[in-house]
């Protein structure tokens, strides 16, 4: 059996990108692996790099980044849903 200590699954602003990555959680979960989610951008994009960088920086500010985080990332509740 294949060993996986790490699974890189990149994502972008599309439709199946929003549905596929519990699913990705849910194996590394199973390999016990850890997952690195690593977004998506079209070469030379500035605007959207600049505009994800400041949403970044602004949910960090107020707290909802943690919020997320723990929701999805820490917590582990929502793979039941996702088998």
């Amino acid at each position: 059996m294949v060993d996986f200590q790490n699974i890189l699954f990149p994502v972008a602003l599309t439709d199946i990108s929003a549905v596929i990555p519990p699913y990705v959680a849910t194996v590394a979960s199973r390999f016990g692996a850890k997952l690195h989610l690593l977004h998506v951008l079209r070469r030379f994009d500035w605007f959207l790099l600049k505009f994800l960088n400041q949403f970044l920086a602004q949910i960090k500010a107020d707290g909802r980044f943690e919020t997320i985080y723990n929701r999805w990332f820490r917590e582990t509740d929502w793979y039941r849903f996702a088998r």
